[in-house]
């Protein structure tokens, strides 16, 4: 492509009879590829020196994109997404087994609601995983249902698995949910949090992709809390520039990348974790259960973000007693 582009401006830029000596010359010495030459001082224009850092610029980007595919490709992984689809202000009780976002939960009447201390818990969603994708390592039946305080203090966090729940034998009532969210301004500005579902969503999940997304501080999601953080991006770079990364290429490197990923956004079961400040997990809870992200409607705080964490043996184990529930916000 630099030939071509040299021979075009050859064309363009030595018409005079005087130059054409020069302009067989140059012709010469890019035929037998060598193009390097034409840089010491009896050849050089400005237009051939700003053709060249224009293909070099887009060689480097180039190079930069191969070396963020790599890091995708290498790190990616399966989640279930979940597009929280419209918000709908009542529940439908015929969808009570359904996975959603807020709403009114299928909770069997002989079963003590959630409540901390004595105050009854909201319901922050439910998965059935009977009619979700199947994912490795995770349930593929049974419902897990999330419940939180009104405030959704990070420290008062139930995760409740059902292993099967009668469906002639469930709480009609009950004590809170999403639904009564309705009924609340917004009084945010004034120092006051609302709850970050009001309503109920029906999410449509669908088997997507899930790659490495970069922090200053992070830990990998094989299970083996092995550190990590941005040195990973240079490790890519490196093995495609070698130890002279150009400059400009790190800006551009986590541009590429962040498009690639979108940068980790969305509501998502399984997965990398996506964050607005920092990393919040530990070697006990270190693979990610659900994402609920701000979108549709459901806004946490500032437009942040809740996830819920696991260790791998209690997800296999169907062991949903020790779960890390963290949020934070821009």
């Amino acid at each position: 492509m630099l030939k071509k582009k040299i021979i075009k401006k050859i064309n363009e830029n030595f018409n005079e009879k005087s130059l054409i000596h020069d302009k067989k010359q140059i012709k010469e010495i890019i035929n037998k590829g060598r193009i390097s030459q034409l840089q010491n001082k009896s050849f050089t224009w400005p237009w051939f020196n700003n053709t060249k850092k224009e293909e070099i610029k887009l060689e480097n980007e180039n190079r930069c994109r191969k070396a963020m595919q790599k890091l995708y490709d290498d790190t990616k992984v399966n989640c279930i997404k979940l597009n929280p689809g419209k918000k709908l202000l009542n529940d439908d009780n015929k969808r009570r087994f359904d996975t959603k976002f807020g709403g009114v939960p299928a909770w069997p009447k002989n079963m003590k609601w959630p409540s901390y201390p004595d105050e009854p818990m909201i319901c922050l969603a439910q998965i059935n995983f009977g009619k979700l994708p199947k994912l490795e390592n995770y349930p593929d039946t049974g419902i897990l249902q999330f419940f939180t305080n009104i405030d959704y203090d990070p420290e008062l966090c139930k995760v409740i698995y059902h292993k099967n729940i009668d469906k002639n034998n469930l709480l009609q009532q009950v004590p809170i949910s999403t639904l009564d969210q309705n009924k609340i301004e917004d009084l945010s500005m004034e120092g006051y949090r609302t709850f970050p579902i009001k309503g109920v969503y029906y999410p449509t999940p669908k088997i997507a992709e899930s790659a490495y997304i970069n922090y200053i501080d992070e830990y990998s999601i094989d299970g083996n809390f092995t550190k990590i953080n941005d040195l990973l991006y240079k490790k890519y770079l490196k093995e495609e520039f070698g130890n002279k990364i150009p400059n400009g290429i790190d800006d551009l490197a986590y541009k590429i990348y962040n498009e690639l990923i979108k940068y980790g956004k969305g509501c998502r079961i399984g997965g990398w974790p996506s964050f607005t400040q920092s990393d919040a997990r530990d070697k006990n809870h270190d693979i990610l259960l659900l994402q609920i992200d701000s979108e549709n409607g459901i806004k946490w705080s500032d437009y942040g973000v809740a996830n819920f964490f696991i260790s791998m043996q209690n997800l296999k184990n169907k062991n949903f007693n020790d779960v890390l529930f963290t949020w934070d916000c821009v």
